[in-house]
Formats: C-alpha cells, structure tokens, sequence
C-alpha cells in the first residue's frame, strides 16, 4: 500500500499504472504480466479478491447492480466472482 501511495504522489499522468515515465500508457496484456511475476497472481484473481472483499456479504439488488455495470459485467457474473 505504501508503494501505491508513492506512485500516486509521483503520477502525474492520467494512469495509474505507466510503462515508462514518457507516460506510455501500457498495455492489459504488460499489466497481467506484471501482476503473475511480482505478485504471482492473475487478473482474475485480483477481481475475485477485490469484488468479494468489497461485498462484505452484504448484497441487495441495487448494489448488485451498480457493482456489476461498474466491474463491466452481469449481476449474475458478479454473484459467480464473490466468494464467501
């Protein structure tokens, strides 16, 4: 967390995550390659992560459906995604 809050303070590009400081803006594929060799997960298990920590169980129909047009997918997929 302290790396991502040094990074943001530094960032001054429209991104998050940047190739070079040029502000090339990289790629989805750089960015999952990156994920599996420094933190040895993968994309969809950082979503897995993500969305089931963020539910805190505590699902109701309107929240299920603003989460899921958020994360770009269907309610019925953001059920599947939460593991409890």
């Amino acid at each position: 967390m302290r790396l991502i809050k040094q990074v943001i303070q530094y960032n001054n590009h429209d991104y998050l995550i940047i190739k070079n400081f040029n502000g090339d803006i990289t790629s989805s594929n750089y960015i999952k390659n990156v994920l599996t060799k420094y933190l040895g997960i993968s994309s969809s298990m950082l979503r897995h992560i993500y969305i089931s920590n963020d539910s805190n169980n505590d699902i109701n129909l309107n929240k299920l459906k603003t989460d899921s047009a958020k994360y770009a997918h269907t309610p019925i997929q953001h059920l599947q995604y939460i593991k409890r």
